[in-house]
C-alpha cells in the first residue's frame, strides 16, 4: 500500500488529496472480475455511440422553404447577383468590407430592401444569413471578418434608405428572377 491507502477492516480508506472537488480513485485490487471489465467496455462504446444535440442556434438561410435552405432559389439569386455586378463593371471588386461605399454591400442592401416589400425576406434582418450568402452562395471574397461583416449590413439594412440611383436598376434584377 503506497502512503494514501491504509487497510482498515478489509476496507480500502482513502487518505490522500482531493483535485478540482474529486476524489483519487482508490487503489485498485488484481482481482477484478473480467465481466464487469466488459460491462464497462460495452457502456463506454454505448456512450459514444449517443449523439448530443447541436448547441446554439439552428442556421439560419436567407431564403428558406419550410426551414430548410431553398437551394434552387438561392442559387438562381446568386447567379443574378453576380451577373449583376458583371453588367456594372464590378469584376475584379467583388470584395466585402465594411465601408459604406462598398459597392456589392450597397447593391445587397437595395435587393434585401425590395425582397421585404415583396415579403420573400424577413423585415428583422439576420447578418449571419446575408453574409453566407454572399460569400459562400456568391463567391463574393471578404477582407472582413463574419462577425464584422454581418453586424455591418445588418446595421445598414436596419438603418439606411436604398441607394436612389440603383432602385431602378435592382428592380430589373428582380424581374429576371421572375418576382412579381
Amino acid at each position: 500500500m503506497d502512503k494514501f491507502h491504509q487497510k482498515n477492516n478489509n476496507c480500502n480508506v482513502f487518505n490522500g488529496p482531493v483535485y478540482g472537488g474529486v476524489f483519487l480513485a482508490p487503489q485498485q485490487t488484481d482481482h477484478v472480475a473480467e465481466a464487469e471489465v466488459a460491462d464497462a467496455v460495452e457502456i463506454k462504446e454505448t456512450a459514444a455511440k449517443v449523439e448530443t444535440p447541436r448547441r446554439g442556434r439552428k442556421a439560419e438561410f436567407l431564403f428558406e422553404k419550410d426551414g430548410e435552405k431553398d437551394y434552387v432559389f438561392t442559387e438562381k439569386c446568386a447567379k443574378a447577383f453576380n451577373d449583376f455586378l458583371s453588367r456594372h463593371h464590378v469584376k475584379n471588386n467583388k470584395t466585402l468590407c465594411s465601408s459604406k461605399d462598398n459597392y456589392p454591400s450597397k447593391v445587397f442592401v437595395v435587393l434585401y430592401k425590395l425582397l421585404i416589400e415583396k415579403e420573400i425576406l424577413p423585415s428583422n434582418c439576420n447578418g449571419n444569413s446575408c453574409y453566407d450568402f454572399l460569400y459562400s452562395d456568391c463567391k463574393l471574397t471578404s477582407s472582413v471578418t463574419k462577425k464584422s461583416y454581418s453586424g455591418f449590413i445588418k446595421r445598414l439594412i436596419d438603418n439606411r434608405e436604398p441607394d436612389v440611383l440603383l432602385v431602378d436598376e435592382v428592380k430589373k434584377l428582380i424581374e429576371e428572377l421572375g418576382i412579381k
